[in-house]
């Protein structure tokens, strides 16, 4: 006495059957580097990404549907997972 005021949950966690993402460590990478600059626009911190060509990139950024002036912290984890599928190709 008295009652803890302490409010409790329980969390299940699933894990999936499979990843997510096929190239994990493309991922990582692409992640590592856009938020080193964070402040800069996509277009910006991946134009560094080895074998890109800025103009080339923002133009199919623009096809896929994302904003080259976009700031990485907005992006979902769908468009994270397009690019990762981009820059594979690379």
């Amino acid at each position: 006495y008295p009652a803890p005021k302490v409010d409790s949950s329980i969390l299940l966690l699933e894990t999936l059957p499979s990843p997510r993402l096929a190239k994990i460590e493309l991922f990582l990478k692409l992640i590592k580097m856009a938020f080193s600059q964070k402040r800069k626009t996509l277009l910006n911190t991946l134009s560094n990404f080895p074998g890109v060509n800025k103009q080339t990139l923002e133009n199919t950024l623009n096809k896929i549907g994302i904003s080259p002036m976009v700031r990485p912290q907005n992006l979902t984890f769908e468009e994270w997972k397009k690019l990762t599928e981009l820059f594979a190709t690379f």
